[in-house]
């Protein structure tokens, strides 16, 4: 497999850090300097925090320690709780492949891919806490994660094995339209469940709800 990474976009990371709360602006061009190899996953990391901050739910901090000296991205305050996100990005594997704008994914494939994501994530948060995983597929060149149609029927086993996830969301491809875009589950098998509140605001922008039953 031609294993490879897509370059830096620095006019997509000017667009970025400029729609970031001032107060994080100076953190992310640091991390975006400072590491190569988790560029686009900072650069997923700041287009979360601005979709949460442009439904009024502002970020109270980044990089975030939750148990055994593991840390989150951010977490946000909302009605007094707190709320932990950790974003799961994904970049294309085989040049030739996306190159070609192939779908070369089937629907256990896209499972595996959100379940390892999920995973992943759910190590690092908290029992009993309201907790956000936010999957961005960085793959601008075949056709990404946010449209693929098998995700409208996401069996539910995907998330009823991580009841510490209340709900994960599935942000839209690099491009002006789908930039800010986002789909969301929410796990009903979770033991924390969101606010109504908090699912009205997030459901204000999504492009599509499915609730897993």
């Amino acid at each position: 497999m031609n294993q490879f990474r897509l370059s830096k976009n620095i006019a997509l990371e000017i667009t970025l850090i400029d729609r970031l709360p001032v107060g994080f602006q100076d953190n992310f061009r640091k991390k975006l300097n400072e590491n190569n190899n988790s560029y686009w996953q900072t650069l997923s990391e700041a287009r979360a925090i601005i979709i949460f901050n442009n439904l009024g739910i502002q970020v109270k901090e980044i990089d975030v320690k939750t148990i055994k000296n593991k840390n989150v991205d951010f977490f946000v305050i909302l009605e007094n709780e707190k709320i932990y996100s950790e974003v799961k990005g994904f970049v294309p594997e085989d040049y030739e492949v996306a190159k070609r704008g192939s779908n070369y994914f089937d629907k256990q494939e896209y499972e595996m891919m959100i379940e390892r994501a999920l995973k992943r994530a759910n190590k690092k948060f908290i029992d009993e806490n309201l907790n956000i995983v936010v999957i961005a597929d960085e793959n601008s060149i075949k056709s990404s994660l946010f449209r693929e149609p098998l995700l409208n029927n996401l069996p539910e086993d995907v998330l009823w094995n991580y009841p510490k996830i209340s709900a994960v969301m599935i942000l839209g491809e690099y491009n002006n339209e789908d930039m800010f875009k986002y789909k969301i589950w929410y796990n009903i098998h979770s033991q924390k469940s969101l606010s109504k509140n908090l699912i009205n605001i997030l459901n204000t922008n999504k492009t599509q709800h499915i609730l897993l039953e």
